[in-house]
């Protein structure tokens, strides 16, 4: 995991550049954080190797964040513990709420700037609120396991929800269901620090980070699309059809989380 985070002084440089040319910040960024890398002055092979490996995993969060940073959102850390087709699922389906919220809101319920501005705003809260402080009582009680599968659960659920609402309350009581989703990120985080040795921990998240940055280009055009398509004339008129993509997404990813955790069981009892 620290082998993907990106120092505070790059996600700030990334807020001040352009957000409509992506390989220009990729370049520019890839290049600032060699200033941050303890082997940077080390040519040895053993030093190259680590700083591939950091590269590698930080190369990820950089696509990602400026992925998310352009579409005005916040960066959404990639759930290790999920394993590559599960994390893709479930990053795909994520997506689906700065792709489209504000399009959605105003299309459903015919809000403006201020309602969609005070629901994110709700979003962020609950998300505050899961990850600060009710995280830190559930998952010692509770286990990281079960904590992980009820933040997919709450995940699938809220996108359902927020895909039948049909007036705006409806919209703000899915958002404290779905706040669970905070509960996914550090609780698989957990599970992935408890399961994975420490010297294969930094290869993994290279190839998370570019299924996480994968999932950054893909979801958004494709969740935009079909919320274009049945918001459109001529088509079955269900402006929620994102979010239960997303949800169908994340059921998916639930899925195969299950049978991973069960399979690594089976194999730790062996």
């Amino acid at each position: 995991v620290s082998a993907r985070t990106l120092p505070e002084s790059i996600l700030r440089m990334m807020r001040f550049l352009p957000p409509d040319n992506g390989m220009a910040t990729i370049r520019t960024i890839t290049s600032a954080l060699s200033h941050f890398d303890p082997d940077s002055n080390n040519s040895s092979r053993e030093a190259n190797l680590r700083k591939a490996i950091r590269l590698t995993s930080q190369i990820g969060s950089v696509v990602a964040t400026h992925a998310r940073l352009a579409s005005g959102g916040t960066p959404v850390n990639p759930d290790p513990a999920l394993g590559h087709a599960a994390n893709f699922l479930y990053m795909l389906g994520h997506h689906a709420l700065p792709a489209t919220w504000a399009y959605w809101a105003i299309e459903r319920f015919s809000w403006d700037e201020r309602e969609i501005g005070w629901s994110l705003g709700a979003v962020g809260i609950g998300m505050m609120f899961v990850q600060g402080f009710l995280i830190r009582l559930l998952i010692p009680k509770y286990g990281v396991e079960k904590v992980a599968y009820v933040g997919l659960l709450c995940s699938m659920l809220s996108f359902v929800g927020f895909a039948v609402s049909s007036v705006g309350w409806m919209v703000y009581a899915f958002i404290v269901l779905g706040a669970g989703m905070g509960l996914v990120g550090p609780s698989v985080n957990g599970l992935m620090s408890a399961r994975i040795p420490v010297n294969e921990q930094g290869e993994l998240q290279g190839a998370l980070g570019s299924v996480s940055s994968l999932a950054a280009v893909i979801s958004p055009p494709f969740m935009a699309t079909v919320f274009s398509y049945f918001s459109g004339k001529g088509a079955v008129y269900f402006p929620g059809a994102a979010f239960l993509a997303a949800a169908f997404l994340v059921a998916a990813s639930l899925s195969i989380f299950v049978k991973t955790v069960n399979v690594s069981e089976d194999s730790e009892k062996e």
